[in-house]
This record gives structure tokens, sequence and C-alpha cells, in this order.
């Protein structure tokens, strides 16, 4: 039992924020939501070579990346920052973060 509880506690390790209930359509951290999705949604992820990509932060969950063209990645770690630092609620979803490797496969952006 001592064990289980011990490796709970190691689980959530790196997380920034708890997971809380869904935010109204007027909360600034429902907004940032909408536009980083609006934003991920729009995101060409083309490419010609490797360094046109890069990695940004889920907004949603903790150390988790995902990858685009630099533009787009760019503008949506500045919108997960930002989420972040208003303390809107994450979800941790690994120990440890992962590492990112943004590679330009066939024209597109893949990750990480």
């Amino acid at each position: 039992m001592t064990r289980l509880v011990a490796l709970a506690g190691v689980a959530w390790l790196g997380c920034s924020s708890a997971a809380a209930a869904a935010p109204g359509a007027k909360d600034p951290c429902a907004l940032r939501l909408r536009e980083y999705d609006a934003v991920r949604a729009a995101a060409p992820g083309r490419c010609a070579a490797d360094r046109d990509c890069a990695c940004y932060s889920d907004i949603r969950m903790d150390n988790e990346m995902h990858v685009s063209d630099k533009a787009s990645a760019a503008r949506l770690q500045r919108l997960a920052d930002a989420y972040r630092k208003r303390g809107c609620p994450t979800a941790c979803v690994q120990v440890v973060p992962v590492k990112c490797r943004p590679a330009c496969r066939a024209g597109t952006c893949k990750g990480p």
C-alpha cells in the first residue's frame, strides 16, 4: 500500500495546475482555449525542411508537445504560456516531459 501511494505521488510531478471544471463562455480561460483551437485548426503545418518546423506545448495537458510550422508553433506557444500564466486548468499526462524533435516529412511537420 505504501508503494502504491508513493507511485501515485510521483505521477503528478511536473504538473503546473490541477484540472478544474470547464470554464464558462466569458471566462478568460475559455476565450484563450477557443483562440488556441482556432489557430491550431488553421495552422498549415507545411514545410520544406526540418528547420521549418517547431514544437509547442499543448494548452490543456502539461508535458504534452505538438509540432507545426514555425510561425504557427510560436503563436500557439504564446497562447499556451499565457493560459498557464493566468492559472487556467491543465491536466498532467505523463511524469517525464517528452523531448520534442520536429521533422519535415513529405512536406508536413511531424513530431515529437
